[in-house]
């Protein structure tokens, strides 16, 4: 049943929003946005930071010429927790569209492009300081 004093007539009105002034309901939307950015970037952050101290621990400098590195398992395991993110994130995001929030995805794929960058910083940061 919705509010007395509500327009809308019963069964179209979303009962999170309905009592929500105005300038509420703009923040509200305005916040879609930016939560998908977060939701995302904190991952991406974490996965970001756990790359430096992997690439710090196991830098090796290989251009192609002479022996190979030797890697140990764990370097590849945040290069594989970026790509599991990317996929669910990408994945997720796509959801979000056939849902139509579009602020929402669209924030899921800025976050994801945001962690990509922090995950490359973090990884060519290593190169310049050894």
């Amino acid at each position: 049943m919705p509010h007395p004093f509500s327009e809308k007539p019963e069964g179209k009105s979303n009962p999170s929003e309905q009592y929500l002034t105005n300038i509420e309901q703009k923040t509200y939307k305005n916040h879609d946005f930016q939560r998908g950015i977060s939701r995302v970037f904190v991952f991406g952050a974490i996965i970001g930071v756990y790359q430096f101290f992997n690439e710090y621990e196991h830098f090796c400098w290989n251009i192609g010429i002479g022996s190979p590195c030797e890697y140990p398992d764990e370097y590849y395991y945040s290069g594989r927790l970026f790509l599991v993110l990317a996929i669910s994130s990408i994945a997720y995001s796509i959801f979000q569209f056939t849902r139509r929030e579009w602020r929402y995805a669209t924030g899921l794929l800025v976050g994801l492009i945001l962690s990509f960058v922090l995950f490359i910083i973090s990884t060519a940061a290593v190169f310049f300081m050894k």
